[in-house]
């Protein structure tokens, strides 16, 4: 299911912009990433220290790493706007100086 949407966003764009459609790829990608992690924690890999030494640490990288990359777009947007905000209000009394 979670390919099938991978391809639907490539193909299809879902959101308006270029940024936007990239974050809801990589977290359908993360998705599937801590999908597959989990099925390898379940009975079907038998080896017992791997699943006790690895398997729950990649699943909290996975979850910060998504975690982490979602708060950078957020900053990333935030400081554009404030950057936008600041440009558009000294402009405004540019114009009313003249």
């Amino acid at each position: 299911m979670s390919l099938i949407a991978q391809i639907l966003i490539i193909i299809g764009d879902p959101v308006d912009t270029k940024l936007e459609n990239m974050m809801v790829f990589f977290n359908e990608i993360m998705v599937s990433l801590y999908l597959y992690i989990m099925h390898s924690l379940t009975d079907y890999n038998e080896d017992k220290d791997y699943k006790e030494a690895t398997g729950g640490w990649m699943l909290v990288f996975v979850v910060l790493g998504t975690v982490g990359v979602n708060l950078l777009k957020l900053c990333f947007i935030l400081i554009k706007k404030i950057i936008l905000r600041l440009r558009r209000r000294k402009d405004s009394k540019t114009v009313r100086r003249r």
